[in-house]
């Protein structure tokens, strides 16, 4: 039963990392507004050896006030490329202007491949739930 258990687990997990994939893809859907920004801090999130997981923060004007706002995930800090004080060029959305996106990391390889997989993660959340349900009745 442990083994049903866990399935649905796993379902679950990958079916909620679809929806939050999905999600902020509508956040950068609509209409967004380009920008200078600095960065202002760089938010460790996780931490393996060599592979420190940061969270940048920024400072930058939106509709005549400023904001500071956060990247909408986390990136690799030897991947992001970026340093507390550099300006950046940023994409935000102005109905939710608290998060951004810097443009040199989103057309980067790995970030173009985590955007178009969001579906499949959560195809796949909601087999392993429905394969997890079947098993759990089929005694």
């Amino acid at each position: 039963m442990a083994v049903v258990y866990t399935i649905i687990f796993l379902g679950v997990i990958l079916l909620a990392i679809g929806f939050v994939t999905w999600y902020y893809g509508r956040v950068f859907s609509g209409e967004l507004e380009e920008c200078e920004s600095r960065i202002t801090a760089l938010k460790p999130m996780t931490s393996q050896p060599y592979n420190i997981m940061v969270c940048p923060e920024a400072e930058y004007s939106i509709n005549g006030r400023l904001v500071r706002g956060h990247y909408y995930t986390h990136v690799l800090e030897s991947a992001a490329n970026i340093k507390v004080g550099d300006t950046v060029r940023i994409q935000v959305n102005p109905r939710h202007p608290k998060v951004f996106r810097i443009e040199d990391i989103e057309n980067s390889m790995p970030m173009k491949k985590t955007k178009s997989s969001a579906p499949y993660f959560a195809i796949v959340g909601a087999g392993l739930i429905a394969i997890g349900i079947i098993f759990a009745f089929y005694k």
